[in-house]
């Protein structure tokens, strides 16, 4: 089970860092080799950018289709246990559910003093699933976008939004070396915000448990109230989130920033949202919230999910199916496929 997370690590702390190109240099990783676990979106972007950036590159893929891809992509593919004897950087891309016994078969064996461990995710270390030993260095580089995101960021010269974090340091040059694969992999162009582990997970965990269940349910009692009103469902669902007025209005939020964004609104807008936003200022949310992150800190939520897994997932299952069922993703579909087949 994963153990509890110690909050003396993860108190605030009065400044935050925030990386850029100019505060990296790639020499400190000359001469080394990154193997990078497992070559789904993630792992694909951060190979090919780091290949592009100089740095010689390879992977041990997971799956079949993996594999073929880092083939047609020319990244040498080998074996875990032989990636972790190969490499000094040893990026780990496995989702964090399959991580440990990826980990303890064929990584930790086969551990170098001072070799750079470097997770995508702080859940590990957050809840003790994965203890890297001491003569690591060991941090965290988590891109917040996806993979073809990170890749066309990289291409484009905008680069993605990144957490950036050093958990070990035995080496003393660890801050250095995570920065050089960040600047390789082009996750400092857009800049990387520097926190402790533990937060990157709680974050992670408290959006994924927190914001984007509330979004999915605003969005489907909507789209449920305007069809039952006589809108027409693909109307309805594209100006929802598709393609509409919302979805102009988050794109802008991302670029500009949410309050300038609403400011940048008509009037109209303006005065819509602000008078009624009192409306969904519910003290019952914000207890929701402040429960949801309380079981994310104690580690509830990674021992619940823990269990599920050694389950087989049948409650993930369930809900899964049930879900399924709305007769909104139908409509959602049919809107899908009607954009797609346009001219």
């Amino acid at each position: 089970m994963p153990a509890q997370p110690d909050r003396n690590r993860w108190m605030p702390r009065a400044m935050t860092a925030i990386y850029f190109d100019d505060d990296a240099t790639l020499d400190a990783i000359a001469g080394a080799t990154a193997g990078i676990f497992g070559y789904g979106p993630v792992g694909r972007a951060l190979a090919l950018n780091l290949r592009d950036s100089g740095i010689r590159v390879m992977t041990a893929p997971e799956f079949d289709d993996e594999a073929e891809m880092a083939s047609n992509d020319e990244i040498p593919a080998l074996p875990a246990a032989e990636i972790a004897q190969t490499c000094d950087i040893l990026i780990i891309t496995t989702p964090d559910d399959a991580l440990p016994p990826l980990y303890m078969g064929s990584i930790a064996p086969h551990l170098k003093r001072g070799d750079l461990m470097v997770f995508t995710s702080g859940y590990a270390m957050a809840f003790g699933t994965v203890e890297p030993p001491p003569f690591l260095d060991v941090g965290v580089l988590a891109p917040r976008p996806a993979g073809d995101a990170i890749r066309a960021g990289y291409l484009s010269g905008q680069g993605a939004l990144t957490f950036i974090s050093v958990a070990a340091d035995s080496t003393r040059r660890a801050l250095d070396r995570l920065l050089a694969v960040a600047r390789g992999a082009g996750l400092l162009r857009a800049g990387a915000i520097e926190l402790l582990p533990e937060h990157e997970a709680f974050l992670a965990l408290f959006v994924q448990q927190a914001v984007i269940p509330a979004f999915h349910h605003i969005m489907v009692a909507a789209a449920d109230l305007l069809v039952n009103q006589g809108i027409p469902p693909e109307a309805a669902i594209s100006d929802l989130h598709i393609a509409g007025r919302f979805f102009d209005y988050l794109r802008r939020a991302n670029r500009d920033g949410l309050m300038n964004t609403l400011l940048d609104s008509p009037l109209t807008s303006q005065y819509a949202t602000l008078s009624r936003m009192a409306r969904f200022s519910e003290l019952r949310l914000e207890r929701l919230m402040e429960n949801t992150f309380d079981e994310i800190v104690s580690g509830a939520f990674a021992r619940e999910w823990s269990r599920e897994l050694m389950e087989g997932t049948p409650r993930l299952d369930r809900l899964r199916k049930l879900e399924s069922q709305r007769t909104v993703w139908d409509f959602e579909q049919q809107t899908l496929d009607l954009m797609r087949d346009r001219p």
